[in-house]
């Protein structure tokens, strides 16, 4: 349960193109930070830079700022990082969790369904969410879930035509979705179970707002915003309200991750927008805000990892395409950057290996592609990988260590070895496909393309669901290597 409700403190700044998070008094996001004072320290390793910075929001050097990637081949750091370990009892709770691979099954890649679904309103979004054999997604102004032979299941739509969020799936199959004005749950038949009502807001709902997917914390909350901008906590069991906590400006900030008792948000400064706000859900006040890349876009929270900390991600010029990648530990203290300006976070791996898509324009809408894995330190373990753009729009990691991804013009579905990042397997798919989710038979669900059609004066927009058949037997038990989140679920909160 959520206790001791406070207001909202503000604190900190954001300072201009560095990698920094803003702290409280402490220097830590939470109490319990030990080693060196509090103060971050600079190693240099070969090919890797970890940045300095102040824990009161002064400078930090961005560290390395290469204008693409390289190919150093394996590199092995010459001062270890100790200096990071010191520091991972700052939020406190920070999970702990490693699995090991496992034998791939005797199973040939191959599409075992293509489902057409009807969309309402302005299209498909959000994420996707397992149901066991089946699968869960929003279609806009409603839901719908799918069976494992791609009829379905269950349906339904907001009585206002709001767009819906995606759905993430609780243990015991319950779906949790938000609306505009609502956040509710079914249950596996597609029943509602409970409806909560969200602030409204002064925005109102428009084109260009749209709710966040709900998150679902380790203690049996829905964490979720509304159009009033609050931060709602709700009980999963019977939809009440724990705690909500107000952030001064009117819109949704949706949760982008959370861990322990910390969720990431958009910004609840409006003094800087395009900040990350680490809001404690127990103090019910920001600890702090993460910035890097450039003050004028928006920073992402990517990824979270039992071992490597935080990675966030922000373009530094949109009209150059160049953005900066940086993995800050529990403290928010910048541990390393991404060397090179044109990297994309994919997924963490076994040992929370980061695996990046380096996007590097080549004029005429093209690119020249590759793959990157890094340890969880910033060692350069593998590639670059030659992989064409554009940008790869999901990938799923197997427990076999096998990614399942798009490959260059979107019709074919390839599989690539995490260590070596290889190609060990594809299949052929008619239409541009977006992966979205692995389930625990391997089975992965994707978009396999629009097909839009008019007639009397009224456009008609169907979805196309496919079930494609992996070697991979089930998503891999890692920190963030399952789409759009640290399981098949779309809970999108790091636990073991």
């Amino acid at each position: 349960m959520v206790s001791n409700i406070r207001p909202a403190r503000r604190g900190g700044r954001v300072q201009s193109g560095v990698a920094v998070l803003l702290l409280g008094a402490g220097g830590c996001l939470l109490a319990g930070c030990g080693g060196n004072g509090g103060r971050p320290t600079v190693a240099r390793d070969a090919g890797r830079e970890r940045p300095s910075g102040r824990m009161d929001g002064g400078p930090a050097d961005s560290g390395s700022t290469d204008a693409g990637p390289t190919d150093a081949g394996p590199q092995t750091p010459t001062d270890g990082g100790a200096d990071a370990a010191q520091f991972l009892s700052c939020i406190e709770a920070w999970p702990v969790h490693a699995s090991p691979r496992v034998a791939s099954l005797a199973a040939t890649p191959r599409l075992l369904w293509n489902s057409a679904v009807p969309i309402r309103g302005r299209g498909g979004g959000g994420t996707w969410a397992a149901t066991g054999q089946g699968v869960a997604l929003s279609v806009s102004e409603g839901y719908v879930v799918l069976a494992g032979d791609g009829s379905v299941a269950a349906s339904g739509a907001t009585a206002a035509g709001d767009p819906v969020s995606g759905p993430a799936a609780g243990p015991d199959g319950s779906l949790y979705f938000a609306d505009l004005a609502n956040v509710f749950r079914i249950d596996p038949a597609g029943s509602r179970v409970w409806q909560t009502s969200l602030g409204t807001g002064a925005a109102g709902p428009n084109e260009f707002v749209s709710p966040g997917v709900p998150l679902l914390d380790a203690a049996g909350h829905v964490v979720v915003s509304g159009l009033d901008g609050a931060l709602d906590v709700v009980n999963r069991e019977d939809g009440s309200v724990a705690a909500s906590w107000p952030s001064g400006s009117s819109g949704p900030k949706p949760v982008q991750a959370g861990v322990s008792d910390v969720a990431f948000t958009q910004t609840r400064d409006p003094a800087h927008p395009n900040a990350v706000t680490a809001f404690s859900l127990t103090a019910g006040a920001p600890i702090g805000a993460l910035s890097v890349g450039s003050p004028q876009f928006p920073t992402s929270v990517a990824l979270l990892g039992f071992q490597i900390g935080i990675v966030a991600t922000a373009y530094l010029d949109l009209t150059a395409e160049t953005t900066q990648t940086v993995v800050f530990d529990p403290c928010g203290r910048p541990r390393w950057t991404v060397p090179g300006g044109y990297s994309f976070p994919l997924l963490l791996g076994f040992d929370d290996d980061l695996i990046v898509q380096d996007l590097v324009p080549a004029g005429g809408g093209q690119y020249q592609g590759a793959l990157r894995r890094f340890s969880k330190d910033g060692v350069l373990l593998a590639g670059p990988v030659a992989f064409p753009g554009p940008r790869v729009t999901g990938a799923a990691l197997g427990a076999d260590g096998v990614i399942s991804l798009v490959w260059g013009n979107g019709k074919s579905l390839v599989g690539v070895d995490s260590a070596s990042l290889a190609t060990v397997w594809s299949v052929p798919l008619d239409g541009t496909i977006g992966l979205e989710v692995l389930n625990q038979d391997g089975i992965l669900f994707a978009s396999c393309g629009l097909d839009i059609s008019s007639a009397g004066g009224s456009l008609t927009t169907t979805l196309h669901v496919c079930a494609i058949q992996t070697p991979s037997p089930g998503p891999a038990d890692v920190s963030w290597g399952r789409t759009a989140g640290r399981d098949e679920r779309s809970t999108l909160w790091l636990a073991p």
